[in-house]
C-alpha cells in the first residue's frame, strides 16, 4: 500500500482517484503544492497535476533532480558520462533495467525493491548520500565490475556495415552487466545500431534498432522500418520480432534503408 498526497484535485477527477483507496492510503487536496506544504507531507508520494503553479522553492530544491531527468529522458550523455559515469548519471544508469543489473540474483535486495525505496531516498538524501548505501555500492561495484567484460563482447560480436553498427549477442545466455550507450562511444563514426538477441525461450530473434546518442546524424525513421517487420517504435528506436529464418534477409534490408548509397 501507498501513501499517496495529490494536489491541486478537480472535482472531475476526485471519483478517479477515490477508486484506488481500497489499495492505497490517498489524500486529495484541492491547494496547490508549495515547499512548506510538501514538507507537511514528506512521507508520501505527492502528485502535482499543474506543474505550472510549483513554487520557486520546490523547483530549487529538485533542480538537479528535474535536470538530470531532462538528461535522462533525451539520452543526452557526454561519452565522458557514459565512461565514466558519478552522482546523478551513476544513478541514472543503476536505474536504468537496460544496464542489466535487474538480473542479478547475488545482491542483499533485488532491483525491484530498491527502485520501491528510490523516491523517498531523492526526498530525504543526496545523491552522494544515495550512492553511498550499502545497497547502491554494491551495484556500482558489479557495474565497474563488468563493464570491461562487456565491452570486450562487443568487440567480438560487433561488425561496421556503412553507417551501422551492428551486433550479434545471438547464443548468448548471460551478457554481462553493461552501459547500453557504450557501442557509440566505441564506434561515433556511425549513427545507428542493429541489435540482435534471442528471444524469450529463444521462440524468436529479437532485432533492436536505434540512433546513436553520439553521432546524431542519421535521418532513418526507425519506428517506420521495424513496422514493416510486425515491431514498434517512434524516430529512433525500435524493435521487432522475427523469425530466426528471417534475421539475415530483414537485417539485410534495413541495411539498404540505413546505406541508401551502397544500395544503389
Amino acid at each position: 500500500m501507498m501513501n499517496i498526497v495529490v494536489f491541486e484535485t478537480e472535482t472531475w477527477a476526485q471519483t478517479a482517484w477515490q477508486r484506488m483507496k481500497d489499495d492505497h492510503e490517498i489524500r486529495l487536496l484541492e491547494k496547490f503544492l508549495t515547499s512548506s506544504n510538501a514538507d507537511e507531507h514528506a512521507d508520501a508520494i505527492m502528485i502535482s497535476t499543474d506543474l505550472s503553479r510549483l513554487d520557486a522553492g520546490i523547483l530549487e530544491k529538485f533542480e538537479n533532480l528535474i535536470k538530470i531527468a531532462g538528461i535522462v529522458d533525451s539520452a543526452r550523455f557526454s561519452s565522458e558520462d557514459i565512461l565514466n559515469p558519478t552522482g546523478w548519471i551513476m544513478l541514472a544508469f543503476i536505474a536504468d533495467p537496460r544496464t542489466g543489473l535487474g538480473y542479478r540474483r547475488s545482491f542483499r535486495i533485488s532491483n525491484f525493491e530498491l527502485m520501491k525505496k528510490l523516491p523517498e531516498l531523492l526526498r530525504s538524501k543526496t545523491v552522494q548520500e544515495i550512492l553511498s548505501l550499502t545497497d547502491f555500492q554494491e551495484r556500482i561495484r558489479v557495474y565497474h565490475e563488468e563493464t570491461s567484460k562487456y565491452r570486450a563482447l562487443l568487440a567480438r560480436h560487433t561488425r561496421i556495415d556503412g553507417d551501422a553498427i551492428i551486433i550479434n549477442f545471438q547464443g548468448i545466455d548471460e551478457i554481462p552487466v553493461g552501459n547500453r550507450f557504450l557501442e557509440y562511444v566505441l564506434y561515433p563514426e556511425q549513427s545507428i545500431s542493429i541489435r540482435l538477441v534471442d528471444g524469450r525461450n529463444k521462440e524468436f530473434a529479437m532485432i533492436s534498432v536505434g540512433h546513436s546518442i553520439i553521432n546524431r546524424a542519421s535521418a532513418v525513421d526507425v519506428g517506420s522500418m521495424v513496422l514493416k517487420y510486425g515491431g514498434g517504435g517512434h524516430k529512433q528506436v525500435g524493435t521487432c520480432q522475427v523469425r530466426y529464418e528471417e534475421v539475415d534477409q530483414i537485417v539485410g534490408e534495413m541495411l539498404q534503408v540505413i546505406n541508401p548509397q551502397k544500395a544503389t
